[in-house]
């Protein structure tokens, strides 16, 4: 399976076809108050934004307002996403997942298994759950460049190599698709649901680390950590 999705990734870069690009529609940028904000998701209407600096965790509105401020004992955060009234905080240097109450306090954590060829530089930059799959997804930032996919118990369900950028930091699904920013290509990859690279959108922003995808409102929210600033686009329709 897992020779099978690399397979299709590569012969998907070499197409012409597939490396189409486009730009975004930039809607705006706000300035946040989260000291190297580097992994976002929503919940309800309010965005969650963690800190790479404190861990904390950051509820904020859309229009970059503070609503809380949730204090955690995690270092090194990456990523964040809610799932049944909890938060899960990807930790970059230990692999690790943290399962928080909206208290603060720490429930659970779990181990994620990686191969011995894994660069132990270069740990996890992404994480989100799609409700579509009812799995997790989460990144491994770069040698090698790795979509994984686990369930609710974080026990790996799937692992798909990427080769759209050097570098991998943020992840977001929408119903039809599955989207990947990248920190050092400054870009947004698109793939189907069979992880098949569908296009390449340049962004034009520094560090972007985390990325929010409201469906409703036909919008992507994706954080700088060099800058601490909101970024929103208009979510594109393929043509």
């Amino acid at each position: 399976m897992i020779l099978k999705h690399l397979i299709l990734l590569l012969a998907c870069v070499i197409s012409t076809g597939c490396r189409l690009q486009g730009e975004l529609e930039h809607l705006g940028t706000t300035q946040l108050d989260v000291p190297e904000a580097s992994g976002m998701a929503f919940k309800d209407s309010l965005l969650c934004v963690v800190s790479d600096r404190t861990g904390d965790i950051y509820l904020i509105d859309q229009k970059g307002i503070t609503i809380e401020r949730l204090k955690t004992k995690t270092k090194d955060v990456e990523g964040i996403a809610w799932y049944m009234n909890n938060f899960y905080l990807a930790n970059e240097a230990n692999k690790k997942i943290y399962k928080y109450s909206t208290s603060g306090d720490r429930l659970e954590s779990y181990s994620l298994k990686t191969p011995k060829l894994y660069d132990p530089q270069n740990g996890l930059e992404g994480l989100c759950f799609d409700p579509y799959s009812n799995s997790f997804f989460v990144l491994n930032e770069k040698l090698p460049g790795q979509l994984l996919q686990f369930n609710d118990k974080f026990e790996l369900l799937d692992q798909i190599f990427l080769s759209s950028y050097s570098d991998y930091s943020g992840v977001a699904t929408t119903k039809e698709y599955i989207w990947v920013i990248s920190d050092e290509g400054e870009g947004i990859a698109q793939y189907d649901r069979a992880y098949n690279l569908l296009k390449l959108y340049s962004i034009n922003m520094d560090s972007p680390e985390g990325i929010a995808i409201s469906e409703e409102e036909n919008k992507i929210y994706i954080v700088s950590d060099s800058s601490s600033k909101l970024f929103v686009f208009a979510l594109p329709k393929l043509e």
